[in-house]
């Protein structure tokens, strides 16, 4: 049923607070869920979703690179709420989610085989203030193999029209949440989506922007 169903499935039967989503060919460090917890604790916000940088590794398990957005933007900025999901700064096995925010925004859309967890990323955090840590809690597997490299051209276009319908969706408040005007957000954006993505239709609709 792809990636959607069987998270939902899971989701479905949890029983515990948390969701924590773990790729198949990833790993957690030893210490991520302690240290989630530990800062929702210190935040004294139970509720609160938080997320953290991530280490790339190749099919063997030997270290390729370190993702720390936090080397980027400020702890500040990337806990406002979607400037992390629009800077592309969200790895959605770095997350740990309150159950409850499934029950306000829904499940993840299994319409949507490719783009399910962005969309996702969208709906849960909008509104919301992330908890961004310091440190690389997850080890993100990059092989040949994979099927984000496998699918092409359906790949590309599902991205970019939820790229694009992501954008729509936005109200000014939401847009001066994330940047000092308009002007400056699509700037940044244009900026993001032609150097770091390969979705050109999305860069080519900022720059119109």
């Amino acid at each position: 049923g792809g990636v959607a169903s069987a998270l939902n499935l899971g989701i479905a039967n949890m029983t515990g607070e948390y969701f924590s989503w773990l790729s198949h060919d990833d790993r957690y460090k030893t210490n991520k869920l302690s240290e989630q917890i530990s800062a929702l604790k210190k935040l004294k916000d139970m509720h609160r979703i938080v997320a953290s940088g991530y280490e790339v590794i190749d099919s063997d398990g030997r270290h390729i690179s370190d993702n720390s957005p936090l080397r980027l933007y400020s702890k500040e900025d990337l806990e406002r709420p979607l400037f992390a999901v629009f800077k592309g700064a969200i790895n959605g096995c770095t997350l740990l989610i309150h159950k409850s925010h499934f029950k306000r925004v829904g499940l993840f859309n299994e319409e949507l085989p490719y783009t399910q967890d962005y969309d996702m990323w969208f709906r849960v955090l909008r509104g919301q203030k992330l908890c961004y840590l310091e440190g690389l809690l997850v080890e993100s597997r990059s092989h040949q193999e994979q099927g984000s490299r496998q699918l092409g051209q359906k790949y590309l276009k599902e991205c970019e029209k939820l790229w694009i319908r992501l954008f729509n969706s936005l109200c000014l408040d939401e847009i001066l949440q994330m940047a000092f005007s308009c002007l400056d957000f699509y700037k940044e954006e244009k900026n993001f989506f032609s150097i770091h993505t390969p979705y050109r239709k999305v860069a080519a609709y900022t720059e119109k922007k």
